[in-house]
């Protein structure tokens, strides 16, 4: 029957949660930011998006991911922050042809 988002979300946070917390220490104990890198599939990213920007899980799905997409979130002192969200500009050095194209396509 598979997993329901909510429960992927939940395996997901339990797996990241200890490593931002450790991350949070070390950026604490030694005065400079840590970055964390996170690569898995769109649904995924979405869930976490959605809990870390505290939106409405109902409506998680509308965060749309383009394949490779970069997402960037910035939590510090002052809560979270969306830095980039579906960033797929790094792909477009690679199709010139598409430059003024979306490349929700490909």
């Amino acid at each position: 029957n598979g997993e329901s988002k909510r429960m992927v979300q939940k395996r997901a946070l339990a797996y990241l949660e200890p490593i931002i917390e450790q991350a949070k220490n070390q950026s604490l104990r030694e005065n400079r930011e840590i970055s964390i890198s996170i690569f898995t599939h769109g649904n995924l990213i979405q869930s976490i998006l959605q809990y870390y920007l505290q939106s409405n899980p109902k409506y998680a799905w509308v965060i749309q991911q383009n394949n490779t997409a970069i997402n960037e979130i910035l939590l510090n002192e002052h809560g979270i922050s969306a830095v980039k969200i579906n960033d797929d500009n790094h792909l477009r050095f690679l199709i010139p042809d598409m430059q003024n194209e979306s490349l929700d396509n490909l």
